[in-house]
């Protein structure tokens, strides 16, 4: 498995090595950031990599976790100056820094937070291309002030845009208040990210590496409301249960248009029904926001917990029929969410 030894440059940081984890790591990995890390919480959004880093005597001792960045970020979207399509289309070139746990005293090893993340941000841009096809230009990361300043960013050479409007990301990309505003933190892996990112066009080298344009939805508002009616009447949710967030017809219809446009996996999913319209979302019944009125969509995981449940078989049976009554394409037999 790749690594990187980081040499003791430092005053009081040992030799150590960063590397990501092997699968058979992953639980305690996951059991570490849910007992020590304060968000208690080891579920990480998208595309994800973890990494670890070991002392000689195979003693762990740092976490850092990565996964896909924020959809919004006002302050970032205007540090990197790209417009609206520029960053829907270019946003999978960003990574977030969404769990950093240290397994030591900082007032042992001072420097080892600031050494660890220069370390990680050095290697990153070529363990993406290694594990998801394409690299990223900048890293972002949410530094909450009333436990952390910042200082072992700022000392990685990261830069402070701001205070976020006090609310958290939660699994459905959206923000809920927390009542306490995060400071927002980058860096650029290259000197050229932000250019790249804001510019007309891509280099030929970058644009070859990331994927097409993602998939939209085939289908006018009232033909998803067609669909969702379909599932509605056929297929019941035996897990159902009153007060929850979103129905299993709303699920299900979702996922149905998002595997027609050739998404496979709960993620993919989530993805696809983020870039739907309000009147495509109200079609589909989803839910309002409490806060803010908009209409919603399910998350990543709220995906993956009904498909967990769910006779799939009978789930493309019922997409298939309802094809074949409204589009003279059939669906493709071989397709799975």
């Amino acid at each position: 498995m790749a690594h990187t030894d980081l040499p003791a440059t430092l005053t009081g940081v040992p030799a150590l090595t960063l590397r990501l984890i092997a699968p058979e790591e992953r639980p305690h990995f996951d059991q570490l950031l849910c007992e020590r890390h304060y968000l208690h919480n080891a579920t990480l959004v998208g595309a994800t990599l973890r990494y670890i880093a070991v002392a000689p005597d195979g003693c762990w001792l740092a976490l850092l976790a990565w996964s896909s960045p924020a959809r919004h970020l006002r302050p970032r979207d205007r540090w990197i100056g790209w417009s609206e399509p520029q960053r829907a289309a270019r946003l999978r070139l960003l990574a977030q820094n969404s769990r950093f746990l240290l397994l030591t005293e900082r007032a042992h090893q001072p420097n080892l937070a600031s050494h660890l993340l220069a370390g990680c941000t050095r290697r990153l841009p070529d363990d993406w291309v290694a594990s998801h096809g394409h690299p990223v230009l900048v890293a972002e990361s949410f530094v909450d002030p009333a436990r952390y300043e910042g200082t072992c960013y700022k000392g990685a050479g990261w830069i402070a845009l701001g205070s976020t409007g006090g609310f958290g990301r939660d699994y459905r990309n959206f923000y809920r208040d927390r009542q306490h505003p995060k400071q927002l933190w980058v860096r650029p892996l290259h000197p050229q990210a932000c250019a790249w990112l804001c510019g007309e066009s891509l280099p030929a080298a970058l644009a070859a590496q990331i994927p097409e344009a993602p998939p939209r939805c085939a289908y006018p508002s009232a033909q998803l409301g067609s669909l969702w009616q379909y599932y509605h009447e056929r297929l019941t949710d035996p897990g159902a249960r009153d007060g929850q967030r979103h129905q299993l017809a709303t699920l299900l219809t979702l996922a149905a248009a998002a595997t027609v446009a050739g998404e496979r996996s709960s993620h993919g999913f989530a993805e696809f029904a983020a870039r739907l319209s309000q009147p495509q979302r109200r079609h589909v019944r989803c839910r309002s926001h409490p806060a803010t009125g908009r209409l919603t969509v399910p998350s990543e995981r709220t995906f993956r917990r009904a498909f967990q449940r769910l006779d799939r078989a009978r789930f493309l049976q019922l997409l298939a029929a309802w094809r074949a009554e409204h589009e003279s394409e059939k669906l493709n037999a071989g397709a799975q969410p």
